[in-house]
């Protein structure tokens, strides 16, 4: 009865307040990262390059330089041996990662109204192309692959399950899968990728119930439907093909067996940037979070005396060629595909 619940404890707690019988504490008890004060609560008014952050329930492990060099080394085997066989395949894993970085500070950020195609990460094309596997090499440089942290599109597909997911942690979530023809999800995307309340519902007793728009979205989808442009130009698209789906499924099996186990280890990136941003907060302010975290992921391979990879700073863009023969053949194959579907 988790709706009756809901609605209890909402007059419940206003009564509590009303009445001074309880005290309500600013404190966040969700994971994420979040500003440690603010400093008028009605505005939502923050400063924190003097209040500083605090996180909550952050799984990365103590910064060590060897532990950071570990984690870097494999990081930049995965980019340049699994994911980097073209020009265009190593920029996009690069653009994943630099997005991965930044993505867990969207929702400090958003509170300074910095540019935020941060807030959605969109990856679509053919299925088993390797965009869920990308989307957890991202997860876990903040140690978060996770129940909380990776979900279905089942658990998203109405505008109420989506605000329960935004609501859920201000760390990146996955949902895999996600059908854009359904466009009762389309203006909650909008919303939460702008605003700090996602969803406000109201009890029978017309008590407010706020769902904050906390996490960042890596979003997967097999392309069945053209993403609207409200959404698109609210979010960075990178695409996959045929080209991604041969090379992952002869791969696979050695990915599975030689990478995937050490996945975790890549989380001591995330907690290189944790301590970089949280002594120099004022990091933050810059506008574009792609310049933000491709400096950090090239001090964060200094400080472990490595030389910077020519990946870290890679531009995804439309300026690769498009391969015409492949782009009809998987045209054809979609077609085929759904045809059997249906």
């Amino acid at each position: 009865k988790r709706r009756a619940a809901e609605e209890a404890l909402a007059v419940l707690v206003q009564q509590m307040r009303e009445g001074h019988y309880a005290h309500q504490t600013e404190e966040e008890d969700r994971p994420g990262i979040y500003p440690a004060r603010y400093r008028d609560r009605s505005t939502a008014a923050i400063n924190v390059a003097e209040d500083g952050l605090v996180a909550v329930e952050r799984k990365t492990p103590p910064l060590t330089r060897a532990g950071l060099r570990s984690a870097l080394e494999l990081l930049d085997q995965a980019v340049v041996r699994w994911f980097g066989y073209t020009p265009a395949t190593r920029a996009r894993m690069a653009v994943l990662i630099r997005w991965f970085v930044i993505a867990p500070f969207a929702y400090v950020r958003k509170h300074r109204g910095l540019d935020l195609p941060v807030q959605n990460l969109i990856l679509t094309g053919n299925s088993r192309s390797g965009k869920s596997q990308g989307a957890q090499v991202g997860l876990a440089l903040w140690g978060i692959r996770d129940r909380t942290h990776m979900r279905g599109y089942e658990e998203a597909n109405t505008e109420a399950r989506l605000g329960e997911v935004l609501a859920s942690s201000a760390f990146p979530v996955l949902i895999d899968e996600v059908d854009f023809s359904n466009e009762r999800i389309h203006p909650m995307l909008k919303l939460a990728h702008e605003n700090l309340i996602a969803r406000t519902t109201l009890t029978t007793t017309r008590q407010q119930i706020h769902r904050e728009a906390l996490a960042p979205l890596c979003l997967t989808t097999n392309g069945k439907a053209p993403i609207a442009d409200a959404v698109r130009n609210r979010s960075v698209v990178l695409r996959y093909d045929l080209t991604d789906f041969k090379r992952i499924q002869t791969q696979r099996g050695e990915f599975d067996r030689d990478v995937k186990p050490r996945l975790d280890q890549l989380s001591c990136v995330g907690s290189y940037t944790w301590e970089v941003v949280c002594r120099n907060p004022q990091l933050l302010h810059e506008r574009d979070w792609g310049v933000l975290a491709t400096a950090i992921l090239s001090n964060a391979y200094r400080y472990a005396g490595l030389n910077v990879p020519a990946w870290v700073d890679l531009s995804y863009d439309d300026h690769y060629e498009t391969d015409t023969p492949l782009l009809a053949q998987e045209t054809v194959a979609l077609a085929l595909r759904d045809l059997i579907q249906r």
